[in-house]
Protein backbone atom coordinates (compact mmCIF):
# COMPACT_ATOMS: atom_id res chain seq x y z
CA UNK A 1 0.00 0.00 0.00
CA UNK A 2 2.84 2.42 0.91
CA UNK A 3 4.11 2.08 -3.16
CA UNK A 4 0.42 2.70 -4.60
CA UNK A 5 0.68 5.42 -2.18
CA UNK A 6 3.36 7.07 -3.32
CA UNK A 7 2.05 7.45 -6.50
CA UNK A 8 -0.16 10.77 -6.99
CA UNK A 9 -3.47 9.67 -7.45
CA UNK A 10 -5.46 11.43 -4.82
CA UNK A 11 -8.54 8.84 -5.09
CA UNK A 12 -6.27 5.73 -4.04
CA UNK A 13 -4.51 7.60 -1.98
CA UNK A 14 -7.35 9.01 0.20
CA UNK A 15 -8.75 5.77 0.53
CA UNK A 16 -5.45 3.90 2.21
CA UNK A 17 -4.93 7.10 4.18
CA UNK A 18 -8.55 6.31 5.18
CA UNK A 19 -7.75 2.49 5.73
CA UNK A 20 -4.79 3.57 7.44
CA UNK A 21 -6.21 6.27 10.28
CA UNK A 22 -9.27 4.18 10.66
CA UNK A 23 -7.50 0.98 11.79
CA UNK A 24 -4.31 2.27 13.69
CA UNK A 25 -7.35 4.53 15.39
CA UNK A 26 -9.25 0.78 16.75
CA UNK A 27 -7.55 -0.45 20.04
CA UNK A 28 -6.40 -4.61 19.20
CA UNK A 29 -8.56 -6.24 21.40
CA UNK A 30 -11.64 -4.29 20.09
CA UNK A 31 -11.12 -5.38 16.55
CA UNK A 32 -10.68 -8.57 17.49
CA UNK A 33 -13.30 -8.52 19.32
CA UNK A 34 -15.31 -6.79 16.22
CA UNK A 35 -14.05 -9.15 13.29
CA UNK A 36 -15.02 -12.61 15.43
CA UNK A 37 -18.63 -11.64 17.27
CA UNK A 38 -19.72 -9.21 14.14
CA UNK A 39 -19.26 -10.98 10.91
CA UNK A 40 -21.39 -13.67 11.77
CA UNK A 41 -24.11 -11.12 11.69
CA UNK A 42 -23.50 -10.29 7.75
CA UNK A 43 -22.81 -13.62 6.89
CA UNK A 44 -18.73 -14.76 7.64
CA UNK A 45 -18.44 -16.87 10.32
CA UNK A 46 -14.76 -17.45 10.76
CA UNK A 47 -12.77 -20.00 13.21
CA UNK A 48 -11.93 -17.99 16.29
CA UNK A 49 -7.92 -18.27 15.07
CA UNK A 50 -8.56 -16.75 11.51
CA UNK A 51 -10.84 -13.87 12.87
CA UNK A 52 -7.52 -13.03 14.63
CA UNK A 53 -5.48 -13.07 12.10
CA UNK A 54 -7.45 -11.28 9.97
CA UNK A 55 -8.36 -8.81 12.84
CA UNK A 56 -4.78 -8.28 13.23
CA UNK A 57 -3.60 -8.27 9.87
CA UNK A 58 -5.73 -5.47 9.32
CA UNK A 59 -4.28 -3.86 12.17
CA UNK A 60 -0.36 -4.16 11.70
CA UNK A 61 -1.26 -3.49 7.83
CA UNK A 62 -2.01 -0.12 8.39
CA UNK A 63 1.55 0.86 10.56
CA UNK A 64 3.54 -1.19 8.58
CA UNK A 65 1.97 1.07 5.58
CA UNK A 66 2.93 3.97 7.32
CA UNK A 67 6.64 2.71 8.67
CA UNK A 68 6.87 1.82 4.39
CA UNK A 69 5.67 5.21 3.49
CA UNK A 70 8.18 7.30 6.05
CA UNK A 71 10.98 5.24 4.75
CA UNK A 72 9.62 5.63 1.18
CA UNK A 73 9.48 9.71 1.70
CA UNK A 74 12.65 9.56 3.53
CA UNK A 75 15.13 8.94 -0.08
CA UNK A 76 15.82 11.90 -1.43
CA UNK A 77 13.71 13.04 -4.29
CA UNK A 78 16.39 13.83 -6.53
CA UNK A 79 17.85 10.22 -6.30
CA UNK A 80 14.57 9.58 -8.10
CA UNK A 81 14.97 12.51 -10.43
CA UNK A 82 18.56 10.35 -11.16
CA UNK A 83 16.95 7.43 -11.76
CA UNK A 84 14.25 9.20 -14.15
CA UNK A 85 17.37 10.80 -15.77
CA UNK A 86 18.94 7.19 -16.50
CA UNK A 87 15.79 5.95 -18.36
CA UNK A 88 14.43 3.73 -15.06
CA UNK A 89 10.81 3.86 -14.99
CA UNK A 90 8.60 4.63 -12.18
CA UNK A 91 8.63 0.53 -10.71
CA UNK A 92 12.39 0.21 -11.90
CA UNK A 93 13.43 3.13 -9.72
CA UNK A 94 11.35 2.38 -6.98
CA UNK A 95 12.62 -1.45 -6.45
CA UNK A 96 16.34 -0.22 -7.61
CA UNK A 97 17.26 3.13 -5.98
CA UNK A 98 14.45 4.00 -3.93
CA UNK A 99 13.63 0.87 -1.23
CA UNK A 100 17.12 -0.40 -1.25
CA UNK A 101 17.20 2.91 0.49
CA UNK A 102 14.23 3.38 2.38
CA UNK A 103 14.91 -0.29 4.13
CA UNK A 104 17.66 1.01 5.91
CA UNK A 105 15.03 3.78 7.72
CA UNK A 106 11.81 1.00 8.08
CA UNK A 107 14.55 -1.63 9.95
CA UNK A 108 13.90 -0.22 13.48
CA UNK A 109 10.56 0.41 13.50
CA UNK A 110 9.16 -2.47 11.50
CA UNK A 111 11.03 -4.09 14.39
CA UNK A 112 9.06 -2.97 17.03
CA UNK A 113 5.95 -3.68 15.08
CA UNK A 114 6.97 -7.97 14.68
CA UNK A 115 7.45 -7.31 18.90
CA UNK A 116 4.35 -5.67 19.40
CA UNK A 117 2.73 -8.25 16.64
CA UNK A 118 3.77 -11.03 18.93
CA UNK A 119 2.67 -9.05 22.65
CA UNK A 120 -0.54 -8.57 20.89
CA UNK A 121 -1.27 -12.23 19.90
CA UNK A 122 -1.95 -12.49 23.46
CA UNK A 123 -5.57 -11.33 23.15
CA UNK A 124 -6.44 -14.07 20.94
CA UNK A 125 -7.33 -15.43 24.23
CA UNK A 126 -10.51 -13.23 24.14
CA UNK A 127 -12.00 -15.29 21.31
CA UNK A 128 -11.60 -18.53 23.04
CA UNK A 129 -8.08 -19.08 21.10
CA UNK A 130 -6.30 -21.63 23.17
CA UNK A 131 -3.54 -19.96 24.93
CA UNK A 132 -1.07 -20.57 27.38
CA UNK A 133 -1.82 -18.97 29.73
CA UNK A 134 -5.04 -20.44 30.08
CA UNK A 135 -3.41 -23.48 29.75
CA UNK A 136 -1.57 -22.84 32.80
CA UNK A 137 -4.12 -21.62 35.08
CA UNK A 138 -5.89 -25.18 34.53
CA UNK A 139 -2.22 -26.79 35.68
CA UNK A 140 -2.73 -24.33 38.48
CA UNK A 141 -5.79 -25.38 40.21
CA UNK A 142 -4.92 -28.99 39.45
CA UNK A 143 -1.37 -28.22 41.28
CA UNK A 144 -2.47 -25.46 43.65
CA UNK A 145 0.58 -23.44 42.87
CA UNK A 146 1.64 -20.47 40.67
CA UNK A 147 4.01 -22.28 39.32
CA UNK A 148 2.66 -22.69 36.00
CA UNK A 149 1.59 -18.91 35.56
CA UNK A 150 5.43 -18.13 36.15
CA UNK A 151 6.44 -20.95 33.92
CA UNK A 152 4.83 -19.34 31.19
CA UNK A 153 5.55 -15.70 32.23
CA UNK A 154 9.20 -17.04 32.08
CA UNK A 155 8.49 -18.97 28.71
CA UNK A 156 6.70 -16.22 27.16
CA UNK A 157 9.99 -13.83 27.79
CA UNK A 158 11.99 -16.40 26.32
CA UNK A 159 9.88 -16.25 22.83
CA UNK A 160 9.98 -12.52 23.09
CA UNK A 161 13.59 -11.88 24.08
CA UNK A 162 15.62 -13.02 21.10
CA UNK A 163 13.20 -11.04 19.26
CA UNK A 164 14.02 -8.24 21.21
CA UNK A 165 17.54 -8.41 21.11
CA UNK A 166 17.44 -9.12 16.78
CA UNK A 167 15.94 -6.06 16.94
CA UNK A 168 18.55 -4.25 19.05
CA UNK A 169 21.30 -5.53 16.43
CA UNK A 170 19.26 -4.37 13.56
CA UNK A 171 19.02 -0.92 15.10
CA UNK A 172 22.58 -0.71 15.13
CA UNK A 173 23.64 -1.72 12.06
CA UNK A 174 20.75 0.45 10.57
CA UNK A 175 22.73 3.20 11.69
CA UNK A 176 26.34 2.43 10.87
CA UNK A 177 24.49 1.80 7.06
CA UNK A 178 23.29 5.46 7.33
CA UNK A 179 26.50 6.92 8.76
CA UNK A 180 28.27 5.14 5.32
Amino acid sequence: MAIIRSFDNVFINGLITAYVVLFRSIPAMVLVVLVYFALPYVGLNLVSTNSVIASLSLLFSAYTTEIFRSGINSVDRFQLEAANALGMGSLQSMRWVVLPQAFRVIIPPLTSVLIDILKTTSIAYVVGVPELIARARQMEGVIGSVTPLIFVSFLYFIIILPVVLFSSRLEKQSRRWSKN
